[in-house]
């Protein structure tokens, strides 16, 4: 099938997602007619409930972070017969459904072009983040630009990419990182010498009713947090060979 599936985690044992994803999902279904989704073993199960009535495949797997829980789902859908994929965390792909759907067409064309495409932000979708997420990441894709050997600017901490059959097979075997950021392009680019592109979009803007993270933590470890994860994928571009 020449067709593009979508792919995603998620991670919500309270549900907190369940009404977004459920205005959500009409436009998600019409944009990709399958997906494959794997949520953390203590993901709240209403959520299975509405991806599941939406006619997409649901798989639980063990809570171990974010980076194991990507792996999972490369691993769980590399026998199923499509020729594509677009990968986007679950929370960001309810954003985008509920702002800017009419990129995902332009999208899924630019995912059949590349062995593996980097999804980022425009300037406006990237300023609707929070300071912390900003200023970190600034550093992050700065070192992943110039470990890439672009001359522009490359955002690669979106939580979204496209992949191909092929490089989907080549990450699922290869990957190990603790985060995959940087990690995935990296396999494509360098160890593979595959055709790696990148595109901007502004559905991954960040809404906090829907993208809030760490709640519970002080406005300093929420720093503290943002900048030991860039750290972490900064560490990866460079070492990924």
């Amino acid at each position: 099938m020449n067709d593009v599936a979508f792919i995603s985690v998620m991670h919500d044992p309270k549900g907190s997602l369940a009404n977004s994803l459920k205005e959500a999902l009409p436009v998600l279904k019409r944009h990709y007619s399958n997906g494959y989704i794997a949520l953390s073993e203590n993901t709240d199960r209403e959520l299975k409930r509405l991806l599941e009535g939406a006619g997409f495949v649901v798989f639980f797997i063990e809570k171990r972070g974010a980076a194991a829980a990507r792996r999972s789902i490369l691993q769980l859908v590399q026998h199923t017969g499509h020729a594509h994929f677009h990968y986007c965390d679950l929370d960001r792909m309810v954003t985008w459904c509920l702002s800017y759907p009419e990129e995902f067409e332009k999208v899924k064309e630019r995912i059949r072009t590349f062995d593996y495409l980097i999804i980022g932000r425009t300037e406006a979708a990237f300023r609707s983040h929070p300071a912390a997420w900003r200023e970190t990441e600034k550093i992050t894709n700065k070192i992943f630009t110039l470990e890439f050997g672009s001359r522009d600017e490359i955002d690669v901490t979106a939580g979204s990419c496209g992949l191909n059959k092929a490089s989907l097979l080549k990450i699922a075997g290869q990957s190990k990182a603790a985060v995959t950021d940087a990690e995935w392009p990296m396999i494509i680019k360098r160890m593979e010498k595959g055709k790696v592109g990148f595109m901007k979009v502004n559905g991954l803007m960040y809404r906090e009713d829907i993208n809030h993270s760490e709640q519970n933590k002080t406005e300093a470890e929420r720093w503290l947090s943002r900048l030991r994860l860039s750290y972490l994928i900064s560490e990866t571009a460079v070492h990924t060979k």
